[in-house]
């Protein structure tokens, strides 16, 4: 997730090679916390899980359709899902080894597999990437030490985005996934358990909402007022069982949703609609107005950055007058930010 979330930062997003610093990860992963390790030995850990993600292979089947007798056609790329060169520093031992390293640096760049990702619409406009890069960004947001479950809830809501938008997930299923079987099957056993889980839980929601922005719908039957939230009154006896099966509904923040909605079609025919009238040659904008436009919308770099599919470091560029607008993301700007020319 680090890794994808440094991937967008890139000017060519999933493209570029980008260099991380182990003590930088150390904090992204709330390793600093930690002091029954020392550095050294949280550098090498690592280390060790960079060379394990460098040995990683990704194969995708991808449809491409039924052949004359039937059958089905298919390509099937298989590919490293990350190139990683590590690079350790620090006094080098008699052996030639470097084995209490005072920094290690990971040299990264995406596995060739990014060209084929999802299908052939996805890999020409790299929507997915970008989407999946957008949401990779959030997730640093969180704290890994003190917010364990929300962590683990949006790793798996970011994995599941593109797929379940609007298909409900029951309680139990969700913790099932976050949490060892042992802790639920205790709760259950334990008022007391019960009563810190749910708190956990109540307690990742917020922190889904406030700081990744996803949208969690509540299904009214099985999910109750006095179950969600925010209820400070005593609850029945009972209710942790119906809490397990209670139902919900999680969905990616604005623009990821736009993105992958049904909308996405009608932004597009009005934008070949648009652009058939003004020819993309003589569409010519500025830093100063794509900034003006954006924040006029209340639109954040990184919410018009995902409605583009462009980095939000691209965006700040070209709102700095550094990089040229092309004419065609001119065209897209012109009908996200509503601009006038």
């Amino acid at each position: 997730m680090i890794f994808a979330a440094h991937a967008m930062n890139q000017e060519r997003p999933w493209e570029s090679i980008f260099i991380i610093d182990g003590s930088y990860l150390i904090k992204e992963i709330g390793w600093d916390k930690r002091t029954d390790l020392p550095k050294h030995q949280k550098l090498l850990e690592i280390a060790k899980t960079a060379f394990a993600l460098d040995c990683l292979l990704v194969k995708a089947v991808w449809v491409e359709g039924i052949n004359k007798k039937g059958g089905i056609n298919a390509s099937t790329p298989v590919g490293r899902m990350w190139n990683i060169t590590i690079v350790p520093y620090g006094q080098m031992s008699s052996s030639g080894k470097i084995e209490e390293p005072d920094e290690v640096k990971l040299i990264i760049q995406p596995g060739t597999w990014t060209r084929y990702f999802l299908n052939r619409a996805g890999a020409e406009s790299r929507e997915a990437l970008y989407q999946f890069g957008y949401l990779a960004q959030q997730l640093l947001t969180i704290d890994p030490y003190h917010e364990e479950l929300a962590l683990r809830l949006a790793i798996y809501a970011t994995l599941e985005s593109r797929d379940r938008l609007d298909r409900a997930y029951k309680v139990e299923e969700l913790l099932e996934i976050a949490l060892p079987k042992k802790a639920i099957i205790e709760a259950q056993n334990n008022r007391n358990k019960a009563f810190k889980l749910k708190e956990r839980w109540d307690t990742a929601l917020k922190i889904l909402v406030e700081k990744l922005k996803l949208q969690i719908d509540y299904d009214p039957e099985t999910y109750p007022e006095w179950l969600r939230p925010g209820w400070e009154e005593e609850k029945p006896r009972g209710y942790f069982n119906k809490f397990l099966n209670a139902e919900l509904t999680i969905k990616p923040p604005y623009p990821i949703f736009d993105l992958v909605a049904s909308e996405t079609e009608s932004k597009v025919k009005r934008l070949q609609f648009k652009t058939k009238e003004i020819s993309l040659q003589n569409i010519s904008l500025t830093g100063n107005q794509v900034r003006e436009a954006r924040t006029a919308k209340g639109w954040s770099q990184a919410k018009l950055a995902g409605s583009l599919g462009v980095s939000q470091k691209l965006v700040s560029l070209i709102e700095l007058g550094k990089r040229t607008i092309t004419p065609q993301l001119a065209a897209h700007l012109l009908e996200l930010l509503d601009i006038e020319i």
